[in-house]
């Protein structure tokens, strides 16, 4: 589903992974996502104004409880090119979505997940391999990874699947 859904089905945690392409997934109030999807900007990192970020958020009719979004630090010695800069002002403009509309903000550290690591029934091994080689394709499932484990941290849904639901293959998104 793309973000059509986001105004069609009550949504309970917007989960987010910021940066020039930044990852979203809606989740329902069983802690599942149900829509995922990218807002891009176009014209790189010298074009961006973060124009489709704040429509994206302007344009949700159905508020989340609750936003969850990947924590950014700098760290001394660390990356420091044009994509780190935009994840923090994409992260700005998330907090202030979630002030304005009086939404709770859980900012959730990245996550280090083995090769092989599967949880809530979802198998990131395919997520920890392209990572490494092509970031852009880890944005949504990295956005799905932590709307899962705040669903499951905070007790809104066990860490094992519900027979009878069909999570999506992550390579799918790609």
């Amino acid at each position: 589903m793309s973000s059509a859904a986001l105004n069609l089905f009550p949504m309970r945690i917007l989960a987010i992974d910021p940066g020039l392409n930044t990852g979203w997934a809606a989740f329902n109030s069983l802690g599942f996502y149900f829509a995922t999807g990218m807002i891009k900007e176009p014209g790189g990192l010298k074009g961006a104004d973060l124009s489709h970020h704040i429509n994206f958020f302007r344009t949700l009719k159905n508020k989340p409880q609750t936003i969850v979004c990947e924590q950014f630090r700098v760290r001394p010695g660390g990356e420091t090119n044009g994509q780190r800069v935009i994840a923090s002002e994409v992260i700005g403009v998330v907090r202030t979505f979630a002030v304005l509309n009086k939404i709770e903000l859980v900012m959730s550290e990245s996550k280090n997940l083995e090769p092989g690591c599967t949880f809530a029934g979802i198998d990131y091994k395919w997520f920890v391999r392209t990572s490494k080689t092509n970031h852009i394709k880890t944005n949504v499932p990295s956005a799905i990874a932590h709307g899962t484990f705040y669903a499951v941290d905070s007790g809104i849904r066990t860490a094992s699947p519900v027979a009878g639901i069909k999570l999506i293959d992550p390579k799918s998104l790609a």
